[in-house]
């Protein structure tokens, strides 16, 4: 696709202002894709901000329903299981929404070899072969971020879709703990025993 930028020999040069609208809207592409990326950083730490206050309550509520020791309340062992798999899934969540946000390497800029490229700007070069280069140039970095952007879409995605998982988890567990309350019983009293 890139060659059909770069004349033949022989062949006249494209139209000037051809170039420079592609040129202009391989600008517009990297901006767009800049703040889509933006985006994408706000809601990766939006989601992880969310799991882990989420985790904070599960890790609370949990703690304070277990110091009854789950043998003593009724369905605490099924209980003490379900707070044990709703906190991996939380896990899961936690990790996949870092997983979006974490910075990877590969990140593409316009690199100053191709701005000073000998080819390009050597003498007896035209401005126009200069802005084919660049154009084709910043295209190519507008493609790699699209593909790493989609990824990282993908990623959070999916994180947000294992977070609707955990707060269901999380309300399931909750109802769970709730039946177990309403059904259990009063200790039953001891006589108290007198010293001789």
């Amino acid at each position: 696709m890139f060659d059909r930028l770069d004349p033949e020999p022989g062949r006249d040069v494209i139209d000037k202002e051809i170039i420079d609208d592609v040129y202009a809207i391989a600008e517009k592409q990297l901006a767009a894709e800049d703040a889509y990326a933006a985006k994408l950083d706000a809601r990766a730490t939006s989601l992880f901000g969310a799991v882990g206050f989420s985790m904070t309550l599960a890790f609370s509520f949990g703690g304070w329903a277990l110091l009854d020791h789950a043998s003593n309340v009724p369905l605490g062992k099924v209980i003490a299981l379900a707070f044990v798999l709703v906190l991996a899934v939380g896990l899961i969540t936690s990790f996949l929404a870092l997983r979006g946000l974490l910075l990877r390497p590969g990140h593409k800029f316009v690199d100053e070899r191709e701005v000073f490229h000998k080819q390009v700007i050597a003498k007896g070069k035209k401005r126009v072969d200069f802005r084919i280069h660049l154009a084709t140039h910043q295209w190519r970095i507008w493609q790699q971020r699209s593909v790493r952007n989609q990824a990282r879409a993908a990623m959070i995605r999916t994180a947000q879709r294992w977070f609707v998982g955990f707060l269901t988890a999380i309300l399931l567990l909750s109802a769970l703990t709730t039946a177990s309350a309403i059904t259990r019983r009063a200790p039953v009293a001891t006589p108290a025993v007198s010293p001789p």
